[in-house]
């Protein structure tokens, strides 16, 4: 998006603006996730016109945060692709993983794992760059963010987060190491969720003499070298911990070098598992249909590599079940039959199936 473009946008009224309006508001810094607007905004017309023929509201899942309506269509953008949207009834694959593993019956289309390697899967430009790197790593990707509860963090009973789990605590929010160590939960502990997962990672590289290359994303390359100089003073930072710049070197490069790739919910979890490495998260996704998720750095030793059989046979249902891809001429189509089906009493289980 050119400054002109940007400065149009800072001058609309956002009272006369679609729900686009209020996603580009929150991210004219980022002129990277700007890019992704005139996709959003192709999809959100059709929205609105398969909306008024049917009369179904549909709800935009990055301005909700915690409401999760059964009764709802809600969508968003796609991961890794923006260009494959999903709805879903109350936001399940958008805001959180029901695990009905639907996935597992689906039917293998024989070119779906090399259509996913041919997309650009990252969707943010990558420097062409390559850097020394030890001869054994980990990979982490870095996300820091400021936000504490915010749209991709639901009620507990949605996570399935034990009282015993370090990531519990009873208001909604994620808790820091000093939970980890045993100690009285308050609020005095509370940190960013991204925070706390990266602080664990640190902890893991330290005691297990692990390097792990801590890969800023490119989008919040600033926010995330701030918060890594704040380490640097606290002092956690040791020897096998190797700060990367969001812009410094390309993420699929460092991919295919690692020995295992994790995060708090990165994306980059989707692209390690294309490339057959073992990988992880923090916390639950839509990826984590096929995905592990960890409490804690400790648990890396028992993930393994994904069967290319079932990445297969995820990604068959991923893309032909759950998603909407815009660039293909019949996707109001396939809305339509979803909306249909939804307005007929089926659900998520009934609907991607």
């Amino acid at each position: 998006m050119s400054k002109k473009e940007v400065s149009f946008l800072k001058e609309m009224d956002p009272k006369v603006l679609d729900q686009w309006y209020l996603w580009a508001k929150i991210r004219l810094d980022k002129p990277k996730k700007l890019a992704n607007l005139p996709h959003l905004m192709k999809f959100h017309e059709s929205l609105k016109k398969i909306s008024k023929k049917h009369k179904v509201y549909f709800l935009f899942a990055d301005l909700i945060k915690a409401k999760f309506l059964n009764n709802t269509l809600m969508y968003r953008g796609g991961s890794p692709n923006y260009t494959h949207f999903k709805i879903t009834p109350g936001g399940e694959y958008i805001l959180y993983n029901p695990k009905y593993h639907l996935w597992r019956n689906q039917e293998i289309d024989p070119n779906i794992i090399e259509k996913y390697l041919s997309f650009k899967n990252n969707r943010y430009a990558q420097p062409n760059k390559t850097i020394d790197l030890p001869e054994h790593y980990n990979l982490f990707a870095l996300q820091l963010t400021s936000r504490k509860f915010g749209a991709y963090d639901l009620p507990l009973g949605k996570m399935e987060i034990e009282k015993d789990d370090p990531r519990y605590s009873p208001n909604g929010t994620f808790f820091g190491e000093l939970g980890l160590k045993g100690i009285e939960l308050t609020e005095h502990n509370i940190m960013p969720r991204d925070e706390w997962a990266t602080r664990d990672a640190i902890r893991h590289a330290k005691e297990t003499k692990t390097y792990t290359i801590f890969k800023a994303h490119p989008v919040t390359s600033s926010p995330n070298t701030k918060t890594w100089d704040n380490f640097l003073k606290e002092g956690i930072i040791n020897e096998y911990c190797i700060f990367v710049d969001g812009h410094e070197c390309n993420v699929d490069y460092l991919i295919e070098h690692a020995d295992k790739v994790y995060s708090a919910d990165s994306a980059v979890s989707f692209s390690a598992m294309l490339k057959g490495k073992p990988t992880a998260t923090y916390y639950n996704t839509d990826m984590s249909e096929i995905i592990p998720t960890i409490k804690t750095s400790d648990e890396l030793e028992n993930i393994e590599v994904v069967s290319r059989e079932d990445v297969a046979r995820f990604l068959s249902w991923y893309y032909h079940k759950l998603c909407f891809d815009i660039e293909q001429e019949d996707y109001e189509d396939k809305i339509e039959r979803m909306v249909i089906r939804f307005k007929n009493g089926e659900r998520t289980e009934e609907l991607f199936a």
